[in-house]
């Protein structure tokens, strides 16, 4: 759901902010996004296995519950922007 809720934010900003070929730019942006995370969680994957840094989960439920929650706050920060970008544009 949370992944949900990002996609469509993506769009939806995508929609208010560029008005011509807004769902190519809006894919654009998200590859991007996800191309960026993926090297980074590779990167940090990496350093961790060669400088043997171990990290300890007490509870495994609640870091995918962090990652729930940090993911649908982005979402509604992105959304947010859209609706005041919406807000303050003028409609021709």
């Amino acid at each position: 759901m949370a992944i949900f809720l990002f996609n469509e934010s993506i769009f939806m900003y995508g929609a208010v902010a560029w008005p011509k070929k807004s769902f190519l730019k809006s894919l654009g942006v998200f590859v991007i996004i996800q191309i960026s995370l993926i090297v980074i969680l590779t990167a940090i994957a990496k350093v961790m296995i060669h400088s043997d840094v171990s990290v300890e989960v007490v509870n495994p439920n609640a870091l995918g519950w962090i990652i729930i929650g940090v993911v649908t706050a982005v979402a509604a920060g992105i959304m947010y922007a859209g609706f005041r970008r919406f807000k303050n544009s003028t409609v021709i």
